[in-house]
């Protein structure tokens, strides 16, 4: 049963993805996150505007991920830690997500937004704004201007 059902989800990415092929695609990770000494990266949110997720190049073994898209070509991912040993440092955020680009559809730039959450007791956490300088966007096929609308 479980490898139908991933034939069956991977039949259904090769057809969104041959469905929108001309998209311009990139890949980006996060870097400098600002943990303070001690601190564990234990959640995620991001939304793209006009930017949808592709893929995800590594899922850390204890996490859990949610990705909703909407035919705009908008996105809302959120993911969290299942255990506390999953917890996470700044280098292993580090990873790459792979973005298509949806804004040459409506002529607005793609935009991202989210934060990082973060604790060092697992009796509270703090929220980190994604910033522009922590996004590292590398073209994978044309370029695309990737901004920061937070500040709007």
């Amino acid at each position: 049963m479980k490898h139908r059902v991933s034939a069956v989800v991977l039949v259904m990415v090769l057809v969104c993805a041959s469905s929108v092929a001309s998209a311009r695609e990139y890949v980006l990770s996060l870097k400098g996150v600002d943990v303070r000494p001690g601190e564990r990266i234990v959640g995620l949110e991001m939304h793209g505007k006009h930017l949808t997720l592709a893929s995800v190049v590594h899922v850390p073994n204890g996490w859990s991920f949610k990705v909703d898209t909407d035919p705009a070509g908008n996105m809302d991912l959120s993911g969290a830690i299942i255990v506390g040993a999953a917890a996470l440092s700044p280098a292993d955020v580090e990873q790459a997500w792979l973005f298509r680009d949806a804004a040459g559809a409506v002529n607005e730039p793609a935009a991202l937004t989210g934060t990082i959450t973060v604790t060092k007791t697992f009796d509270d956490s703090r929220e980190i704004p994604l910033k522009t300088d922590m996004l590292v966007a590398k073209t994978a096929r044309s370029g695309v201007a990737l901004t920061n609308n937070a500040a709007r």
